[in-house]
C-alpha cells in the first residue's frame, strides 16, 4: 500500500486557486497575461528573487491569504502599491476579514467569496472596459461593504490548464496533486470557515470534469492525488457516479477524500476502494456528545464507531479522523475522555491521527461568541493561527490559572501524539518559540 501520507514533507505545493483562476481567464479574457511566481518553490530551490523584482511583471498584483499567512500577503501588497500597482487580494482571510484588510491601506480589492468571476470584473474596471460601480463580492476602500455574488456554476469552469504552471518542479516537493471536485459543505458545524465562505451551499463538478483532470494529474507524473472537498459524499447519486467511473478508468492514482462520518456506507466504500482511494478523512473533533452538540457538530456517537468499522473492514484503506481540543464549555473529565479514544483508536496502523486545537479565527461568528462562553486567547500573533497551536483556552479549564490550564493542555497532547500515527509527524510537539511570544487576553466576563 505503501506510506497513507499525502501531506507533503514541506509547505510547497501548486495552489489550485492560482490554477482556477488563470484557467478561467484564459477562457473569458484571452488577451490578459496571467505570470504567477511561486515564492516558495523559488526558496526551495535556492533562488533569490525579490518582492520588488516580482511584482514588475504585471499592471496589476494579486496575492490569496489564509489567517496565518495574512502577514506576508500584507507585505506583499505593500511592495506592490510602493511600485505603483493595482493590488488585489482574496482567499479565507480576506472573506472574514476584509476591513482589517482595508486598514492596511494598501489593497484596492478585497474579493470576499469566489474570485473567477470577481477576478475578471476587477480586471475589466482596470483596464477601462467598465466603469466603478461596485462588484458584488469584492471590498474595495470606496465600497468597503461589499454585496455577496452570485455563486459560479461549475460546470461552466474550464478544465484547469498547467501549460505555464512549473507542475514538474512542484512535483519534487509534493507527495499529491490536490483538486476540487466540489465546493462547500451544508453542515453548521460552528467552527468552520470554508462553509461559510460559500454560503452552506454545496455544488459538484460534472464527473467527466473530474476525471478528465485526474487524467491530465497522472499524465504529468502524479500517482497520489487528494480530494481537497470539505466533503465528497454530500450527493449520494453523483458520488457513486464518480467513483463508479473511477473505478473503471482510474489511470493508476491512488486517492485520499474526506467525508462525513455519517455519509459513508459499506457501498460507498466498497466503490471507493475499486476507485483507488487510499486514505478516508473524517471529522470525529470530540467523542463527547455534549461538546459535539456544543459545537453544532451533527453527528451521532454510533456514526464515529461505524465510519472507522467500515473504513478499517476495507483492507488497503486508512482512516484518517480529525479531532479537536480544548472547545467551549469542554471540561477536563471531557478533553481525557476525547485523548483516551484518540489513544486507543490510534493503536490501529491503518488510522492516521490528526489532532488540531479549537482556533476562534479572526471575524469569525465564533470568535465573537466566545464573548459569552470566556477562556483567554494565548497569542494574537495570527502566524500560530493554523490550528496546530493552542491559541486558545476556555474558560470551562481555567480553574486552576492560565499558566496550568495551558502546561495540562500541552502534556495532554504531547501524551496521545506519541501514541499514535499523526498526518503530520513533524508537529508532534509544540516549537519553544511558540511559548516565548505569548501574549495572553483575557475573553468574556
Amino acid at each position: 500500500m505503501g506510506t497513507p501520507l499525502f501531506n507533503s514533507s514541506q509547505d510547497i505545493s501548486l495552489p489550485l486557486a492560482a490554477v482556477y483562476l488563470k484557467s478561467f481567464l484564459a477562457e473569458n479574457r484571452p488577451a490578459i497575461r496571467f505570470t504567477y511566481h511561486p515564492r516558495r518553490l523559488y526558496e526551495a530551490e535556492g533562488q533569490q528573487r525579490s518582492l520588488n523584482e516580482l511584482v514588475q511583471d504585471g499592471d496589476v498584483v494579486l496575492t490569496s491569504c489564509s489567517t496565518a499567512d495574512s502577514s506576508d500577503a500584507q507585505r506583499i501588497l505593500e511592495v506592490a502599491k510602493a511600485a505603483g500597482k493595482v493590488t488585489a487580494v482574496g482567499g479565507i482571510y480576506p472573506r472574514f476579514c476584509h476591513s482589517s484588510i482595508l486598514d492596511w491601506g494598501t489593497a484596492d480589492y478585497v474579493c470576499t467569496g469566489e474570485g473567477e468571476r470577481a477576478f475578471v470584473e476587477i480586471l475589466d474596471q482596470v483596464s477601462g472596459l467598465t466603469g466603478t460601480a461596485p462588484i458584488a463580492g469584492v471590498a474595495t476602500p470606496q465600497m468597503p461593504r461589499p454585496t455577496s455574488a452570485k455563486l459560479m456554476d461549475l460546470s461552466l469552469l474550464p478544465a484547469p490548464d498547467y501549460s505555464e504552471f512549473p507542475i514538474e518542479r512542484f512535483a519534487k516537493y509534493m507527495n499529491s496533486a490536490y483538486i476540487l471536485a466540489t465546493r462547500g459543505c451544508p453542515a453548521p458545524c460552528h467552527f468552520c470557515t470554508s462553509a461559510r465562505l460559500y454560503g452552506y451551499s454545496y455544488r459538484m463538478r460534472p464527473v467527466s470534469h473530474v476525471i478528465r483532470e485526474i487524467r491530465d494529474l497522472h499524465d504529468r507524473g502524479f500517482r497520489k492525488i487528494t480530494m481537497a472537498d470539505d466533503t465528497v459524499l454530500v450527493n449520494e447519486t453523483w458520488a457513486s457516479e464518480l467513483f463508479a467511473e473511477l473505478s473503471r478508468c482510474n489511470p493508476g492514482v491512488r486517492l485520499k477524500v474526506r467525508a462525513r462520518a455519517d455519509e459513508l456506507s459499506s457501498e460507498l466504500l466498497r466503490l471507493m476502494v475499486d476507485a483507488g482511494v487510499e486514505v478516508v478523512q473524517f471529522g470525529v473533533e470530540s467523542i463527547r456528545l455534549s461538546t459535539r452538540t456544543s459545537m453544532h457538530k451533527r453527528l451521532e456517537q454510533d456514526a464515529i464507531e461505524r465510519a472507522f468499522d467500515l473504513v478499517l473492514s476495507n483492507d488497503g484503506i486508512c482512516a484518517n479522523p480529525l479531532y479537536m481540543l480544548a472547545y467551549p464549555g469542554e471540561e477536563w473529565d471531557d478533553l481525557d475522555a476525547n485523548c483516551d479514544f484518540i489513544a486507543r483508536m490510534g493503536q490501529d496502523r491503518r488510522v492516521i491521527t490528526y489532532i488540531s486545537f479549537t482556533t476562534p479565527y479572526p471575524g469569525t461568528g465564533f470568535a465573537r461568541s466566545l464573548g459569552r462562553s470566556g477562556g483567554v486567547l494565548m497569542t494574537k500573533d495570527l502566524k500560530y493561527y493554523t490550528n496546530k497551536f493552542p491559541v486558545f483556552i476556555p474558560g470551562s479549564m481555567l480553574d486552576g490559572g492560565v499558566e496550568h490550564a495551558l502546561a495540562r493542555l500541552v502534556a495532554t497532547f504531547d501524551d496521545v501524539a506519541d501514541c499514535v500515527n499523526q498526518s503530520f509527524p513533524t508537529q508532534r510537539r509544540i516549537p519553544p518559540e511558540f511559548f516565548e511570544e505569548l501574549e495572553v487576553q483575557t475573553i468574556g466576563s
